[in-house]
């Protein structure tokens, strides 16, 4: 990153990535045997890549071709038997959306200790388990990784000067914009965050970058999968409940479905441990810890550079976005803008402490306090992986077969040879 000395960017991302295997190393356990990995699989087994580009027609409305594309050129590679190699990928891919988190902070405040602290609190986060445990949900941090990039254009541009971005810096903005939406439709909440920041600003250019990056997105969707608009039904949390509402035209269910998805979607973002996965209003314990993290974050929002305000944008077009199913890995965007504001917000709080007279203890007490916090996070954490690891070593790839359609029955039974596994032929298996 520009104006950040190659010796910290290296010991700092190298930080950041061992924190980040600490706390999910144990994906590398996992064979491709479940549903998600081994569709995905099976679809890069034997799809082109403009088949790929175009997706799957299964699985409308949902469009990523990116990731999947990666996975196609990683399958050409790996294959079956390197089923390591795909979750190394979605780690270093997680571990980098949290570097530039640290980043953008070092950008904003010139603070390595609060920048530190602010990716530490994104990479130990539990809800990206199933975007590094999942080969295909790579999407989720290739989103996170495309849009902050964008953002640090943006601030080192506003850094620099009030004139309008160079055609160099418009045409990366504008790539990393539509790159974004391409690994996940989530991803587009960059574009709008930062089109109604600068619309604010008065920055035209972004803007155009931005709106035009949507519209690209847009036509390529028409243009390669023909829109990929084919109705959907979805399970989410509904209050207490759990209810499934079918997206195929506007009538009140999918309306206050939509509402209540959005509006779970905000809640959750900034304090995760209200609602379950699944969007049903929980309140696990975990809500106090999250609670003591709206501190430093409300602080940084409310003190920090105008720059603040794409991240409050970032957050609730991520949740408009989400207004078809509630899902705690598709957060991951405002976790990102989350982690920011509240490295903003730790050093405008430190800033304030060593004006006190006891600013020693005041600022001992602080740091206790967040390491506290973190090691929490990092138990957690690793207990929802351990967890995850476990469920997805107990799965049946057979059973994976009848519930996914598309997966190729050829490629089971490959697949079950390789790792050892009797009765190929999708009959009883016994391990």
């Amino acid at each position: 990153m520009r104006g950040m000395p190659v010796r910290r960017a290296i010991m700092s991302f190298g930080a950041v990535l061992a924190l980040t295997w600490l706390v999910y190393g144990r994906v590398f356990e996992i064979p491709p045997l479940s549903g998600d990995n081994l569709y995905i699989l099976s679809l890069v087994d034997h799809a082109t890549p403009s088949a790929v580009l175009r997706g799957d027609p299964n699985f409308y409305p949902e469009w990523r071709p990116l990731p999947t594309e990666t996975i196609w050129l990683q399958y050409r590679w790996s294959n079956i038997e390197g089923a390591s190699a795909y979750f190394l990928v979605n780690l270093l891919l997680w571990a980098t959306s949290a570097w530039l988190v640290y980043c953008v902070v070092q950008l904003l405040v010139n603070s390595t200790a609060a920048a530190l602290v602010a990716a530490a609190l994104v990479a130990t986060d539990p809800r990206p388990v199933i975007g590094v445990a999942w080969i295909i949900e790579r999407q989720s941090s290739m989103a996170c990784l495309f849009g902050l990039l964008a953002v640090i254009i943006v601030i080192n541009a506003q850094r620099a000067r009030r004139q309008p971005l160079m055609r160099f810096q418009w045409v990366i903005l504008f790539v990393l914009l539509v790159a974004s939406g391409l690994s996940k439709e989530y991803g587009l909440a960059f574009a709008g965050a930062l089109a109604a920041y600068s619309l604010r600003e008065r920055q035209y250019d972004i803007t155009a970058a931005a709106v035009t990056a949507a519209v690209t997105y847009a036509g390529l969707r028409l243009a390669l999968a023909g829109g990929a608009t084919a109705g959907t039904s979805q399970t989410s949390g509904f209050f207490l409940a759990l209810r499934t509402v079918c997206y195929d035209g506007l009538h009140r269910a999918v309306l206050t479905q939509s509402a209540y998805n959005i509006g779970a979607t905000v809640i959750n973002s900034l304090l995760p441990g209200f609602f379950t996965n699944d969007g049903r209003i929980g309140v696990a314990p975990s809500l106090l810890m999250a609670a003591a993290w709206m501190i430093p974050a409300g602080l940084g929002w409310w003190k920090g550079p105008r720059v603040m305000q794409a991240l409050a944008f970032l957050i609730g077009f991520n949740a408009a976005l989400n207004f078809m199913v509630y899902l705690e890995r598709n957060q991951l965007i405002a976790l990102c803008a989350f982690g920011i504001a509240c490295g903003v917000g730790l050093k405008i709080g430190d800033d304030w402490m060593r004006t006190q007279p006891s600013q020693r203890l005041i600022r001992a007490l602080a740091g206790a306090t967040l390491l506290c916090l973190l090691t929490i996070q990092v138990i957690h954490t690793r207990r929802a992986v351990a967890s995850a690891v476990e469920v997805l070593l107990g799965e049946d790839p057979c059973e994976a077969a009848a519930a996914f359609q598309g997966i190729d029955p050829a490629f089971v039974r490959r697949i079950k040879i390789q790792y050892g596994m009797k009765n190929p032929e999708c009959t009883v298996v016994r391990r």
